[in-house]
């Protein structure tokens, strides 16, 4: 079972998070995404992948980057991770998100 699997939530607490996501439309999520607050917040996590980008090839120059360290700014698994992640919430989509919450919208909602 995946970490994003629906299963891993308490039924209450799916429930409550599904109803939210019901009355979300994709043209509302559109909006939402070219919001000039949310487009600043992406643009953040746009700068952050790439200074994560240039601290890691900063560490491996200088012979700092090494697999299992302890400090997570130093592990390129960890620094692999979030670059990752932030790639992931930058360009996610309401359907991923449905998904996640095991809610589909109606196809009349959708547009």
């Amino acid at each position: 079972m995946a970490i994003t699997d629906p299963a891993y939530l308490p039924a209450a607490v799916a429930q409550s998070k599904r109803d939210t996501m019901t009355g979300i439309t994709s043209q509302e999520f559109n909006q939402w995404r070219h919001n000039p607050i949310t487009a600043g917040f992406l643009q953040y996590m746009e700068d952050s992948v790439a200074f994560l980008r240039e601290a890691a090839a900063d560490l491996l120059e200088a012979g700092q980057f090494n697999q299992g360290d302890v400090h997570q700014d130093k592990n390129p698994d960890c620094l692999r991770g979030q670059i990752i992640t932030l790639r992931h919430l930058h360009g996610i989509e309401i359907q991923t998100i449905q998904s996640f919450y095991g809610q589909e919208m109606p196809k009349e909602k959708q547009e």
